[in-house]
């Protein structure tokens, strides 16, 4: 083992020593796609569904809601409104929304698919305003609250409505993040695959072992600018006041007895690990579908211990392994 992969190692387990693992992870993952009266996108749904499956392999009960209306939108709200009231002041609470969003004199609203906006003052009736969700969340007031917002994508209105571009930079509850796929007043990029960029970057940044919220972010910061050339630029305002992780955290995920794997990997199915061994294992480039044969493996399968990145070796090790067994 390298003295680079034994100072590492030693980093990973200090933070899991001061890393705050709430009792109860939640989360309401929203997908709009299919508005009726606006420009349809392409995206959100596969966004929505991309999350909501990473959430789930880290152990979040996660509800996911797609194509809301405007009714169903604040039905979905104040129905996790009680989950986060029964889950208590330890529970991290994640909420994730994909689709249409604009502002309005400084306020900034998340669209339901039936949204019918003929001009800016529609916006008030037929938008939901983002203090709405962000009122549940300070109701309830868990651990720590993380508000991921892949919105903004374009003026859905056309010339009709006259509309400040992007969304504008709002104020949050103390102990949450408020997470923007791009900067206070641009416009993000619904991509040409099948997920938008910032939410293939988070997708892959959930699953890092051993990282902060903040650092996670940066990190899906600089995929983003690099696979848009610099045009998208994510955002972040945080009151968080404790440190959050999300990944393998505890000194056994990440450092298993010496020579032994931390499962018997052959006999286990995807949803028969822990939250934070899914983690680990799609940090290396596995999901269920590869797990179960229903699509090929990852490159890491086929990769030697050296070729491995740094972060892909720390995943290993949690799992158990190392250059000796890989």
């Amino acid at each position: 083992m390298t003295v680079l992969l034994r100072s590492m190692i030693t980093v990973l387990l200090l933070m899991a020593a001061q890393v705050a693992i709430a009792a109860d992870r939640v989360a309401l993952v929203i997908g709009n796609a299919a508005y009726q009266a606006i420009p349809a996108l392409d995206n959100p749904g596969n966004d929505a569904r991309l999350i909501a499956e990473r959430l789930r392999a880290l152990e979040f009960d996660v509800t996911l809601e797609l194509d809301l209306p405007y009714r169903g939108m604040r039905l979905a709200i104040r129905e996790f409104g009680e989950v986060l009231d029964r889950a208590g002041s330890d529970a991290i609470a994640v909420i994730y929304y994909a689709g249409h969003a604009v502002q309005l004199s400084g306020a900034n609203y998340l669209l339901p698919v039936d949204a019918r906006i003929n001009d800016a003052s529609d916006i008030s009736v037929d938008g939901l305003h983002l203090d709405t969700l962000l009122h549940q969340i300070d109701h309830a007031a868990p651990a720590a609250s993380i508000v991921i917002l892949d919105a903004c994508r374009d003026n859905p209105f056309g010339s009709r409505v006259t509309l400040s571009p992007g969304l504008a930079q709002t104020g949050a509850p103390r102990d949450t993040l408020l997470a923007y796929s791009t900067a206070p007043g641009q416009v993000a990029l619904d991509g040409a695959g099948a997920n938008s960029p910032y939410t293939a970057a988070l997708a892959d940044a959930l699953v890092q072992p051993g990282v902060t919220i903040e650092a996670m972010f940066k990190s899906v910061r600089r995929a983003v600018l690099a696979e848009t050339g610099g045009m998208q630029t994510p955002w972040e305002s945080s009151s968080l006041t404790r440190t959050v992780a999300f990944g393998p955290q505890t000194p056994s995920d990440a450092q298993p007895a010496a020579g032994s794997l931390a499962a018997n990997w052959d006999v286990l199915g995807w949803t028969d690990m822990t939250g934070p061994q899914r983690a680990a294992w799609a940090a290396l480039g596995w999901s269920a579908a590869s797990w179960a044969g229903e699509i090929d493996p990852p490159a890491s399968d086929d990769e030697s211990w050296d070729n491995l990145t740094d972060q892909q070796r720390i995943a290993a090790m949690a799992l158990g392994y190392s250059e000796d067994n890989w």
